[in-house]
């Protein structure tokens, strides 16, 4: 009996482990959240790809999402080696059961940014100087090998990035997905990739996901708020970064607030003063700043001291 339940033991132990990989950081509600489906999160589609008859290039388009810190509990400073994506439903009519799409890119950065605004020409990102190329491909071929052929649900899929990139928890994550469903830049075969969404509570009054066509520089979001977004984690390589788990987003001490002609800092150093769309207005040296020309708006200071702490605040221009 006892070399019976040895054997047992020994053929259970062999069965290779089927656990879904998981990111170290991520955003999305509980896997088992059934409860929830619909109310607190949904699914969308997002890198879909369809065969049609269309030859117009501008068709390729571009999803953009703005991810704060907190969204992923707050992370240290590090490397993003990979990303996440987390799978409502999929399917690909390949022979060999891969998902390939073509043309394809993801693109990743930080910004100091939390909005899209609201109102008519919403600048967009500068795909060249504010975000990076971390995958892509003319076929790409989804590594993960844990998508069937159909029948997806509720799984995560890892992305190893090509080019990696900082995550810096003093600044949101910008993550930018292109298509094409131009029909003579794509495969003809269908292969679609459907991803949850979840809504951020704290995002009212605030855009933080668009969609826009890929030579797109604005977009109009008047009267748009968009409370969702969509579920991604990433895996973070510490490895060499100093005092990672000591670093914490540090706000700058702005008076008066709101401001006529001249703010304060509560320290010295070199800052920058930018809109909520990014566009940098001013910059300078020291603890004070005349905001006498600026338009009536809320606007955000970026100050780096002498020892080279970064500090953020905003302040309100009457």
């Amino acid at each position: 009996m006892k070399q019976l339940l040895f054997f047992i033991l020994m053929c259970f132990l062999a069965i290779p482990n089927q656990a879904q990989q998981k990111p170290q950081y991520f955003y999305a509600p509980k896997l088992d959240d059934s409860a929830h489906f619909g109310i607190t999160y949904s699914a969308l589609g997002i890198s879909v790809i369809y065969q049609n008859t269309t030859t117009n290039l501008s068709l390729i388009s571009k999803n953009l999402t703005i991810y704060e810190p907190r969204n992923f509990n707050y992370p240290p400073k590090g490397k993003i080696t990979a990303l996440y994506l987390w799978v409502y439903s999929a399917n690909t009519d390949y022979t060999d059961g891969k998902y390939r799409f073509s043309p394809f890119a993801i693109r990743m950065g930080t910004t100091l940014r939390d909005s899209f605004g609201i109102g008519p020409r919403c600048k967009l990102f500068d795909t060249e100087k504010d975000l990076t190329t971390v995958i892509f491909g003319s076929p790409y071929t989804i590594p993960d090998t844990t998508l069937n052929t159909y029948s997806n649900f509720r799984k995560w899929i890892k992305l190893p990035l090509q080019v990696p990139i900082m995550f810096d928890p003093n600044k949101n994550l910008v993550v930018q997905f292109e298509e094409s469903n131009d029909s003579t830049l794509q495969q003809t075969t269908v292969t679609n990739i459907h991803q949850l969404m979840c809504y951020d509570s704290l995002s009212f009054n605030k855009v933080r996901s668009v969609t826009a066509y890929i030579d797109s520089n604005y977009i109009d979001n008047t009267n748009k708020l968009v409370l969702n977004k969509f579920c991604i984690g990433f895996d973070l390589d510490t490895t060499g970064v100093s005092g990672v788990d000591d670093i914490k987003a540090t706000s700058l001490q702005l008076y008066p607030n709101p401001a006529k002609a001249t703010i304060h800092f509560s320290l010295k150093g070199s800052y920058t003063i930018s809109t909520l769309q990014g566009s940098v207005v001013q910059q300078g040296d020291g603890d004070v700043a005349n905001i006498a020309s600026l338009s009536q708006g809320l606007y955000i200071v970026e100050l780096l001291t002498k020892n080279g702490e970064r500090l953020v605040g905003r302040f309100l221009k009457e």
